[in-house]
């Protein structure tokens, strides 16, 4: 019996926490979300374009900026570094396969 009871206080808690749950959802799917933008740049290099693109990007005021991999060509990521500072706070990045083979 003592499981039984479990089972059912477990299944009711659950189906409390679930209702919750979901108005709150409902409650933020209901709400005016404000414009977001995301620029994405992989393959960046350390050069001419690389300046061009950071300039680009800063022009067009992104919200976040996502860095896709293969970052740096150099034997060091300082020069890219370097170039990125203009998106700090806004950059998250990933590693790609040149970004992690540097000599």
């Amino acid at each position: 019996m003592l499981l039984i009871e479990l089972v059912a206080a477990l299944a009711v808690t659950v189906l409390i926490f679930s209702t919750s749950f979901l108005n709150h959802v409902n409650l933020w799917a209901n709400q005016e979300v404000s414009d977001f933008s995301v620029a994405a740049v992989g393959d960046w290099g350390c050069n001419s374009n690389t300046s061009k693109t950071i300039a680009d990007i800063v022009k067009s005021h992104p919200d976040l900026v996502i860095g896709l991999g293969d970052n740096s060509y150099e034997t060091t990521g300082n020069c890219w570094l370097n170039m990125i500072k203009p998106l700090t706070g806004k950059i998250h990045t990933a590693f790609g396969n040149h970004t992690l083979l540097l000599n």
